[in-house]
């Protein structure tokens, strides 16, 4: 369970030091975040 809960503040910090953050308004990264994911989508050529 340690190792889960270490794995999760890694991604977290992951998350929360990404360029996106810094580079998309806060008002903007919901719509921002559902473009990129279905742009990442028609890339692979399905869904997640």
């Amino acid at each position: 369970m340690a190792a889960l809960w270490e794995k999760e503040r890694d991604l977290t910090a992951v998350i929360l030091t990404h360029p996106f953050r810094s580079e998309v308004a806060a008002p903007e990264r919901p719509d921002a975040r559902s473009e990129l994911k279905h742009a990442l989508e028609r890339e692979d050529g399905g869904s997640q």
